[in-house]
């Protein structure tokens, strides 16, 4: 009976959000005509889901960096050489270039690490790395590496120095292979 009870109570609070949203979205323009009680009613909903968003937000964050982290240790020793070769030439740390910001030294650096890894070529000739497999090592989907490795000729045509530290990372590791 009690659950039951809280059942009924949980869906007409529901209904009564609903419903003031739906009258808010009727005032939507003029904000000075909503009486003052939908106005609050309101303001606290939007409050409170912008509040479990943010909270949403911060604990996909964090599992976005642990899963990076787990994928960055077991990636193998040839992907992990690469990533931290390129973050040493472009002096960042290897979390910083695998990681999700957008700033240009990163985005450069990023784009020479999955150039990089996508010339690495098994003894036959075949591709070692595909691109789910450099889209796991930098939490990203593999479309994004596809992207990435289209854009990399026209990037590189406007960015001298990005180019030039991919040209001296893949002749030492063609040297060393």
């Amino acid at each position: 009976m009690v659950e039951v009870s809280v059942a009924i109570r949980r869906e007409r609070r529901e209904q009564e959000a609903c419903d003031n949203r739906f009258l808010a979205s009727l005032y939507r323009g003029y904000p000075n005509l909503m009486p003052a009680d939908l106005r609050a009613a309101n303001e606290n909903e939007s409050k409170a889901e912008r509040e479990r968003a943010a909270q949403k937000w911060f604990q996909h964050r964090k599992l976005l960096e642990e899963a990076r982290t787990v994928v960055f240790k077991h990636a193998g020793t040839v992907g992990r050489s690469i990533i931290n070769s390129v973050a040493e030439a472009f002096e960042m740390h290897p979390k910083e270039l695998v990681s999700d910001c957008r700033r240009k030294r990163y985005i450069r650096a990023r784009a020479v690490a999955i150039r990089l890894l996508r010339d690495q070529t098994w003894e036959d000739g075949s591709l070692r790395f595909s691109t789910p497999q450099i889209g796991l090592m930098f939490g990203r989907d593999h479309s994004t590496i596809v992207h990435a490795l289209a854009t990399f000729d026209e990037r590189m045509k406007r960015d001298a120095d990005a180019y030039a530290v991919y040209e001296q990372l893949r002749a030492q590791m063609e040297a060393s292979a």
